[in-house]
């Protein structure tokens, strides 16, 4: 009964089941279907033995994968690579084909571009350098560093012949910046040509050396006034009014027995014979036997220059009259004496005659009478007044 049942209706029954095949295989290839992706790999590639890699160039290419969505959302470009074989290569610069084998079933490589890269490739050895200290940044302002203790004075690189031939030496930087108390650190190696410049792909054994910086004791700090001398005298009629320097004060350190006796600091005497103007400039400053250290050694002097003017009295300087009409005499009551007071450079004052310097009164034409007037100086051209005493006086006309 159940064979006769079975089969009943053959062809439709299987009709059926080949489209529900079909149809489940639209269904995955809708929801994963077939695709190409470009990725991004890393060249890997391996050194010959007794050998080593100068350069790859490019060191990653681009490569074409083909294959179902979910499969290429599995890669990982930056856990994969690609590979060059140097099975057997010799030394120098040639080009190689790259290789690519997916970890994943049912992936195609569709491009790799560029299909080759140029690898260069030396002879691997390896030899002793010493190694060097570069000391960097300022100590604490009461210390300064000592010499540099090294724990291990060489080291062995490793690298390219060619490249390893001009390294000079392992240097390690040690930074000091504001210590206080000894600098113990372990920098990285940084393998340096005679130049100072840094040679990349060589490897040091060790990598990094422990270095010991010592940190010493400054002399004791403390400030002193900086004093100017000058040599000469100014341009007769000249004077200094003033010297002044920057900075007016140092600081210093010195042992205790310099430094309690040393009160300040001089710069060389400023010649200032026969300046008739001020000015400024920079001199150096005599440092004093002892001194362990000077904030610095230079300082700028200015001197201020000015006119020397003195005042001069000159007394019972008789007035004359000016205007005085023909026919007319006159005289003064009390004396017509005066004392003139003049202001001018020391030069120019210490020249003056006594008859350099006269009084009037003008007169004006008047008549006869008795007038008092106000008295005017006749004084040197560059000569100032500063007084007359009496200022006015009593003059007295009559005619003939």
């Amino acid at each position: 009964m159940m064979q006769r049942l079975l089969r009943r209706d053959f062809l439709p029954k299987g009709a059926a089941l080949l489209l529900a095949v079909l149809m489940w295989v639209t269904v995955i290839n809708d929801k994963n279907p077939l695709e190409t992706r470009l990725f991004d790999f890393h060249v890997e590639v391996q050194a010959p033995a007794g050998k080593t890699i100068v350069e790859c160039v490019p060191s990653h290419v681009s490569i074409s994968l083909e294959g179902r969505a979910r499969t290429l959302s599995m890669i990982s470009p930056e856990k994969l690579h690609a590979e060059v074989d140097l099975f057997g290569a010799a030394s120098g610069k040639d080009r190689y084909p790259v290789t690519f084998a997916s970890p994943y079933s049912g992936m195609r490589v569709v491009d790799i571009n560029p299909k080759t890269v140029m690898v260069d490739i030396d002879v691997e050895e390896s030899r002793e350098i010493p190694v060097g200290v570069e000391v960097r940044g300022v100590p604490h302002d009461d210390y300064e560093a000592g010499e540099p203790v090294v724990e291990q004075e060489y080291v062995r690189i490793t690298g390219p012949k060619r490249v390893i031939a001009g390294a000079e030496v392992a240097l390690a930087v040690v930074n000091v910046d504001k210590a206080s108390e000894a600098v113990i650190a372990s920098p990285k190696l940084s393998v340096r040509d005679a130049q100072g410049n840094e040679i990349v792909g060589v490897h040091t054994e060790p990598v990094a050396v422990q270095v010991t910086v010592p940190m010493i004791s400054r002399p004791p700090l403390r400030e002193v006034k900086v004093l100017v001398d000058t040599l000469g005298t100014p341009r007769p009629g000249y004077k200094v009014a003033r010297v002044s320097v920057t900075p007016d004060s140092v600081k210093i350190r010195a042992e205790s027995g310099v430094s309690s006796s040393l009160k300040s600091v001089s710069p060389k005497a400023v010649n200032i014979a026969g300046v008739d103007s001020s000015f400024s400039l920079t001199v150096d400053l005599v440092v004093p036997l002892g001194l362990a250290w000077i904030e610095t050694t230079k300082v700028t002097v200015k001197v201020d220059v000015v006119e020397d003017l003195v005042q001069r009295e000159f007394a019972e300087v008789p007035v004359l009259p000016d205007g005085v009409l023909p026919g007319f005499t006159w005289t003064f009551q009390p004396n017509g004496l005066v004392s003139i007071v003049v202001e001018g450079r020391r030069d120019v004052i210490d020249n003056l005659d006594r008859y350099d310097v006269e009084a009037y009164v003008d007169v004006g034409g008047r008549g006869e009478g008795t007038y008092t007037l106000a008295v005017g100086p006749r004084i040197p051209q560059g000569v100032r007044l500063v007084e007359i005493k009496p200022n006015y006086v009593t003059i007295v006309l009559t005619k003939r």
